[in-house]
This record gives C-alpha cells, sequence and structure tokens, in this order.
C-alpha cells in the first residue's frame, strides 16, 4: 500500500508540473491545438554501448477505441547513476528527491503513430519544467528504472544537434511549439525492461493560424 500511495503522489506531482508549465505557455497560445496523452505501455530493448530501443502501444482516453504505437531511441549521456535529473532551482531539492538523485541523463527521440498521423519529438531537458530526461534507479528497488522523457520546444527553437529538424509531424500540421511529457517505469524482464508510462504531448501556435 505505501507503495503504491508513493507513486500516486509521484504521479500527481508530476502531472502537476506539466499543468504548470503548459498553463504559462498557453498565456500566448491561448490553448493547445492538439492535446495528445494518455497510458502507454511497451518494452526498453537495450542495444549495447548506452543506447536503448522503446516500442509499445498507447491510449488516449479522448479517442475511444483507439490505439496508436510508439517507438525510439535514446542515449544514456551520463553513467553510473550518479547525476541529479532536476535542473536550475530545483536542483536544490536532488538530495532529498532519492527518485531524482540516483539517475542517468539521456537524450533521444520518440515517435508516436495514430490514426495515420504521426509525430517525432526529441528527448532532451525542459527548462519550462526544470527537468532533465533520464533514467533513475527506484530507491526502493534498484532494479526498477523511474524514467522521464521531457522537452520544450518554443516558437521553432532549434533541435539538439545531430536529430532532424522539428517539428517532425504527419497530419497534425506545421505547429510551432511543442510540450512533451512522458513518465513511469521500467522493470526488468529477462533481457529487457517492461514499461508503464503516462504521458502528455501538447502541439500548439500552429504556423500560418
Amino acid at each position: 500500500m505505501e507503495r503504491l500511495l508513493r507513486r500516486a503522489v509521484r504521479l500527481g506531482v508530476l502531472t502537476l508540473l506539466v499543468g504548470a508549465a503548459a498553463a504559462t505557455l498557453f498565456v500566448a497560445s491561448a490553448a493547445a491545438d492538439t492535446t495528445i496523452s494518455g497510458t502507454a505501455t511497451g518494452i526498453t530493448i537495450p542495444q549495447g554501448n548506452g543506447t536503448f530501443r522503446i516500442v509499445g502501444t498507447y491510449v488516449d482516453p479522448a479517442i475511444p477505441d483507439v490505439r496508436g504505437s510508439f517507438h525510439g531511441t535514446y542515449v544514456e549521456d551520463t553513467t553510473g547513476y550518479t547525476s541529479c535529473i532536476l535542473i536550475g532551482m530545483n536542483s536544490n531539492g536532488c538530495p532529498f528527491e532519492a527518485q531524482y538523485n540516483a539517475c542517468n541523463d539521456i537524450t533521444g527521440r520518440v515517435t508516436f503513430t495514430s490514426k495515420g498521423k504521426s509525430v517525432t519529438v526529441p528527448i532532451t531537458s525542459s527548462p519550462v519544467q526544470r527537468w532533465d530526461s533520464g533514467v533513475c534507479l527506484d530507491p526502493t528497488d534498484p532494479r526498477i528504472h523511474n524514467v522521464v522523457f521531457a522537452d520544450f520546444i518554443y516558437n521553432g527553437n532549434p533541435p539538439p544537434p545531430g536529430t532532424p529538424p522539428y517539428p517532425d509531424a504527419r497530419g497534425y500540421g506545421s505547429f510551432a511549439n511543442l510540450l512533451f511529457f512522458l513518465s513511469g517505469t521500467s522493470q526488468p524482464v529477462g533481457s529487457v525492461y517492461h514499461d508503464n508510462f503516462t504521458f502528455q504531448l501538447d502541439l500548439f501556435g500552429f504556423l500560418g493560424s
């Protein structure tokens, strides 16, 4: 029960962070033109040399009976689980937030596909939410990974070096701003990890609108 309560509190905190960041951004944009959110399940497959592949499916409660899919890759930029993924002022909380202290920073990209539409988003850091993307050791069971994927693109600011231009979307139009947050747990099963995530992806400030 204590473990379930802790996870519920953690999810609530992450949800509040997303909501606060989105509310700040929407002052200029009025509202998200497209929002994709829900739950996702899949697997993380180690590829060697600190590279991992993620694949799975997601459900958006706003689109009944429709399941989408996601796939992507990420690379560990730090190793040894000694990084803090709270950035900016929130980094002061790391000694007191064990679930975000023993982490590896990551970068990558992930593509969401549903009903003939797709959007690819970067996995980097999100200054608005003051989070780095990372994989962290669960403080109660280090075999379990607490995963945070996040990014924020505002007014078409350049993507990370070595990644394709953004926005990279089909069927959603050309958007200028993006807010992305996906988090959850990865549990080892044999040579892979089974993932359970919640996520929200806001595409807004469409060009020409």
